[in-house]
């Protein structure tokens, strides 16, 4: 997998200087799909949690494309 970002210059030095983060990313979505694809399964509290750790994870994606 190559990952690309608005700045070629900057990808192309991503993915030399960070290949084993590249190489891992996929199953890094496999377990985001896992734990995050399903509905609003228990109380309020558990709910609430399981969007805040919805929300972190979509906030670490943003930050790396």
């Amino acid at each position: 997998m190559i990952m690309g970002f608005g700045n070629q210059d900057e990808w192309v030095r991503f993915n030399r200087d960070f290949p084993v983060f590249v190489e891992s990313y996929e199953a890094l979505e496999t377990l985001r799909d896992k734990i995050f694809t399903r509905g609003g399964v228990g109380n309020q509290a558990d709910r609430v949690i399981f969007g805040l750790g919805r929300i972190c994870f979509e906030d670490f994606q943003q930050a790396i494309r």
